[in-house]
């Protein structure tokens, strides 16, 4: 079942729509998986946080909280990253502009 999502704000308190999986921790895990895989732990530490406290007893949730803490100890940046790794047989063979005479003969 796909999550819906709709807010309202009425008197200064905001209603979270129709779906109460959004009032759980649910929401803060998606983001801080998602800023993760971006590198961006700072985000993803805030978001393990608050995933962490809507639900203490997830050993998953402080799993992943003990992972972003562990990337931010370490220093990891984007500039840290490991490379992707290539293909050993991919070469890369710059193209030169061809003239205008072999142009014209093609």
């Amino acid at each position: 079942m796909p999550l819906r999502w709709s807010a309202t704000i009425q008197n200064g308190s905001a209603d979270c729509g129709v779906d109460p999986r959004w009032r759980t921790s649910l929401p803060h895990e998606l983001a801080s998986v998602a800023a993760f895989h971006l590198w961006d732990f700072e985000a993803a530490y805030g978001h393990a946080i608050e995933a962490v406290r809507r639900a203490p007893n997830d050993p998953r949730l402080r799993t992943h909280l003990n992972r972003v803490q562990a990337k931010i100890n370490a220093v990891a940046t984007v500039t840290t990253r490991p490379a992707p790794a290539t293909e050993p047989h991919t070469i890369i063979i710059p193209m030169t502009p061809r003239s205008v005479e072999e142009t014209a003969d093609s």
